[in-house]
């Protein structure tokens, strides 16, 4: 997975209402030095090598993307504005804390 690609999913984390993390899959040993820590889900082994699943919280992960220069703030702008675009037109304009579920219009809950 590219940086580009890393921040797509940690964006899209943070703009879908319900979506609580960006899930990734390291190697034993893999993940990379000062990467966020995040909740762990599972492990496995495939083929031998041992994998471990994880949650990360997105804002996290776009501020390890951004501190440690794999990705700039001006292309998280772009990536927003693009996936803005595709969104439906009220959610596009929504500000990121305020999404609510459309059949209320109460906050969506937060679910664990």
């Amino acid at each position: 997975m590219t940086p580009i690609e890393l921040s797509r999913e940690a964006l899209n984390a943070l703009i879908t209402p319900g979506k609580l993390g960006v899930v990734l899959v390291f190697s034993r040993g893999a993940r990379p030095p000062g990467f966020p820590r995040g909740e762990f889900l599972n492990e496995m082994v495939r083929g031998g090598v041992i994998e471990k699943t994880y949650s990360f919280k997105p804002q996290k992960v776009l501020d390890w993307l951004l501190k440690n220069q794999l990705v700039s703030m001006s292309q998280l702008h772009e990536l927003r504005a693009s996936m803005a675009g595709a969104a439906q037109p009220e959610q596009a304009t929504q500000p990121l804390s305020e999404s609510a579920a459309p059949e209320t219009g109460k906050p969506a809950p937060h679910h664990f």
